[in-house]
């Protein structure tokens, strides 16, 4: 793991490779807030979280409860266990569907001090891999303090809930982008072997990534290259297509302090201040 200085031309080591504490192997997600970071990887295909001070030095290392389900994988997306994580503050939102809640909120040290969301109603309850697979995301901290939860798989879905774990509503991710998918939503799923003796549905994500801008929008990237964008009453007020060497399907999005959209693949970064869509299009350069 390296960090890059804000003009792109220096890149420091923070992280090695390894499986010893204080090391990463196999990483799947990541997320920082004010001083920390943290980085969940899978030594031996077990989870871990560690969480590092901004110079690398690790603060501390813990294990998700244990989970009955195998890690799957979809490409670079893990679709079950801490592959969706997010810092709020000084603790971390996992999604967790597999022990019955969307969410799981733990401390910095990996006490668990919260669940919360109950899981959506998909129509396979009787095949509990697909119905936890429909109920895979992101839970994305919100700018009031309460948390957003971005429905992998399945039916376009985000809700909202409040600093107490409370729902508030949901709303239907639509959009003539979109509408291909939703029709071809499958009605069975085909499985892979997961193990020796386990197979597990193939099930595809239509939401790759999720963020929060400082103004408080939430920032959706779909499996297709465009991202949609919510206000905090959760009514989608734009759609964004990003160019780079080529039009972008980002597989992550986060914001810098003063409104910046940095994207993978390729580390690109986007003006998205108002008026910025025109400046962008006429100025490739103006992205990095």
């Amino acid at each position: 793991m390296h960090r890059i200085d804000r003009e792109w031309t220096r890149a420091t080591p923070l992280v090695t490779i390894g499986q010893a504490q204080g090391e990463l192997l196999q990483p799947s997600a990541f997320d920082a807030s004010g001083d920390l970071f943290v980085v969940s990887d899978a030594p031996f295909g077990l989870d871990r979280l560690q969480v590092f001070y901004q110079d690398g030095t690790r603060l501390e290392a813990f294990q998700p409860r244990v989970r009955s389900l195998p890690r799957v994988t979809l490409g670079a997306t893990v679709m079950n266990g801490a592959g969706s994580l997010a810092m709020a503050g000084e603790s971390i939102l996992i999604g967790e569907p597999d022990t019955g809640w969307l969410v799981s909120r733990y401390d910095i040290k990996g006490t668990l001090v919260q669940s919360f969301g109950h899981l959506r109603s998909t129509g396979h309850e009787q095949d509990a891999d697909v119905h936890i697979g429909l109920n895979t995301g992101f839970p994305v901290p919100a700018a009031d303090g309460g948390t957003w939860f971005v429905f992998q798989a399945g039916v376009p879905l985000i809700r909202k809930y409040d600093a107490e774990g409370r729902l508030q509503f949901e709303r239907h991710i639509e959009g003539p982008e979109l509408d291909p998918i939703i029709q071809a939503l499958p009605l069975t799923w085909p499985r892979h072997r997961a193990g020796e003796d386990r197979e597990m549905p193939l099930i595809l994500p239509h939401v790759q990534a999720a963020a929060v801008a400082p103004d408080g929008s939430l920032w959706i990237a779909l499996s297709i290259p465009f991202v949609y964008v919510f206000d905090a009453s959760g009514e989608k007020t734009r759609v964004v297509q990003l160019e780079g060497a080529g039009t972008i399907t980002p597989t992550s999005l986060a914001f810098t302090r003063d409104g910046r959209l940095l994207v993978t693949p390729g580390g690109y970064e986007f003006d998205v201040s108002p008026g910025a869509a025109a400046r962008n299009r006429a100025a490739p350069g103006s992205t990095r």
